[in-house]
């Protein structure tokens, strides 16, 4: 299982999930180009982020794997599958596809964009739970910790190029492209979006999986945008269930979109 994390976080925003999952499966986290522990680079186009996926799935010899991604990297595990569908076991997107609401984002956006440096992780933490009071503030430091980098200062920064914007316009164009490049994608997909999530709304899930010759759509309750650190283990066994019957075509033939 290949998973890509959301823009501006890191691998280890699917730690909870690995450890329901790591039983299982074998699962390789990516830092994304210009996130956590990778490099900095001067092309962030989605193409190039499904060019990197290929290469590890390259470098590790694996002919196939499930494609999983939420948010930015819901986009970029699309790219991968679609640039490459006889690599792909199955896609899953978590809450983003055609129909996102861009302007949902705009708070945790302008959190992101308006700390340059902070004293402390726990000042973050402090912010970071005024922005969202329904936070697990446990959990909300745990992935302050991972994001930030303490500086020679002794203040703390994003783990993340920040020296120039993300191309916002890029990105939701290349979601819009989806409505007309998924239909012949030959694995099963599966478009999870959170319940509480105001990024990706329900008739746009199903909508969207309804495109898919072999999709389905999955809410998962009480999550937010980041359904793989507010409801862990709902998430989990959700992709269980997928993936479990991803090579079965009796399960496929009664798995349409929801």
């Amino acid at each position: 299982v290949l998973l890509l994390h959301g823009g501006a976080l890191t691998c280890q925003t699917w730690d909870y999930v690995a450890v329901a999952l790591r039983r299982r499966f074998r699962l390789l986290a990516l830092d994304m180009r210009g996130h956590g522990a990778s490099g900095w680079a001067s092309d962030y186009h989605l193409a190039r982020f499904a060019e990197d996926s290929l290469d590890v799935l390259n470098s590790l010899g694996i002919e196939r794997a499930h494609l999983c991604g939420m948010s930015l990297g819901g986009v970029a595990a699309a790219e991968t599958a679609l640039a490459a569908p006889h690599r792909a076991l199955s896609l899953t997107m978590i809450d983003v596809g055609p129909g996102s609401v861009f302007e949902a984002s705009a708070r945790l956006r302008g959190f992101i964009q308006g700390i340059n440096t902070a004293p402390s992780v726990e000042h973050v933490v402090t912010e970071a739970m005024r922005l969202n009071p329904l936070g697990d503030r446990e959990r909300v430091d745990y992935r302050m910790r991972a994001l930030l980098r303490d500086l020679p200062s002794g203040e703390v920064a994003w783990k993340r190029d920040s020296r120039r914007m993300t191309d916002f316009p890029h990105i939701m164009r290349r979601i819009g492209e989806l409505t007309g490049r998924v239909g012949a994608f030959p694995a099963p997909a599966l478009i999870i979006r959170g319940g509480r999530s105001r990024m990706f709304l329900e008739d746009s899930a199903a909508a969207f999986a309804a495109l898919f010759p072999d999709g389905r759509q999955v809410t998962i309750a009480g999550a937010g945008h980041n359904v793989q650190e507010d409801q862990p283990l709902a998430l989990a066994a959700a992709l269980l269930a997928f993936w479990a019957g991803w090579n079965s075509p009796e399960k496929r033939g009664d798995s349409s979109a929801a």
